[in-house]
């Protein structure tokens, strides 16, 4: 490589640090005006990266991690939740988890380990970048952890157009449901209106029925 291939390589480094920080900012608001709405009334519970570790400690030998460690924004999962109390889950209680899969040439193709980029099968030109959307409602009152046991079950949902009830547990009385949105159809002005109407959509169709047939909750 000469010293022109050179200097523009890093530029195109430093650009794409930049491009990546201002892509977190932009993610990371989208949730926030979502989460905040009253008519979802969420609190934070618990986020992580999905498909590879966190960055490691300080006092851990980094160069034994994942290169791919060092991005876990490429593929996170932001859970929220809507609970009577913190002691115990009741029925009526929700869940919400954002996935954001900024590559699905890496996360929807099995463990690609810690493989080199640029030798991955799926080009960036054929991946898509979206946001996943997993609702869970409670239709009973639950001894559980969340993150443990009502967590690692939620990704084996099926995504689809229109809000459809799945059974996620045999032993308990859980729903659950999830749609995706293409990451450009979420920088529009009122992106953030349209994926609040959409989330209590997909919310009252898995909310258990009340006496009054009706799902627990008013849009």
């Amino acid at each position: 490589m000469d010293i022109t291939d050179s200097k523009e390589l890093f530029l195109q480094v430093r650009t794409a640090h930049r491009l990546v920080v201002s892509y977190y900012k932009r993610v990371h608001q989208l949730i926030c005006d979502v989460t905040n709405d009253e008519s979802l009334d969420l609190d934070f519970h618990t986020w992580g990266p999905l498909d590879f570790s966190r960055p490691c400690q300080r006092l851990t030998n980094v160069f034994d991690s994942w290169e791919w460690d060092f991005v876990p924004g490429i593929s996170t999962g932001y859970m929220f939740k809507k609970l009577e109390n913190n002691k115990t889950l009741q029925r009526g209680d929700w869940l919400l988890v954002f996935h954001v899969i900024s590559d699905t040439g890496i996360s929807d193709f099995g463990n690609i380990n810690n493989t080199d980029p640029i030798d991955l099968e799926v080009s960036a030109e054929s991946a898509r970048s979206v946001l996943r959307c997993y609702l869970v409602a409670l239709h009973e009152p639950l001894e559980l952890e969340i993150e443990d046991q009502l967590w690692a079950g939620l990704y084996d949902i099926d995504c689809v157009d229109e809000p459809v009830k799945a059974h996620l547990h045999d032993s308990w009385e859980v729903y659950g449901c999830c749609f995706e949105v293409n990451f450009e159809n979420l920088t529009e002005v009122d992106a953030a209106k349209k994926l609040i109407e959409k989330i209590v959509k997909y919310r009252n169709a898995i909310l258990p029925i009340d006496e009054n047939n009706n799902s627990g909750m008013n849009p």
